[in-house]
């Protein structure tokens, strides 16, 4: 699957409950001060399975496990520059 985001854009994300098929900002379960970009697959009773859309290029639960709810800030909302399609 190709990237939904290109380097470069800024985007919105707006705190709410975990969407399933959206993309979501979180923060890394393994670095708690970085922030990750991926999309929400499924609930698990450990928490959310993420993944990025480059699959061969993506750290995500593949790799790290499903992330805690505590770690979902929320669905990205809007895009809103510099590059703004």
């Amino acid at each position: 699957m190709l990237p939904t985001m290109t380097e470069g854009e800024w985007w919105l994300a707006r705190r709410g409950r975990p969407i399933v098929g959206r993309v979501h900002l979180l923060r890394d379960p393994r670095v708690q001060r970085r922030w990750l970009v991926k999309r929400v697959i499924w609930q698990e009773p450990a928490g959310w399975w993420v993944e990025g859309d480059s699959s061969r290029a993506s750290q995500d639960s593949r790799s790290f496990g499903p992330v805690p709810m505590s770690a979902i800030y929320g669905p990205l909302w809007r895009q809103y520059g510099p590059k703004v399609r």
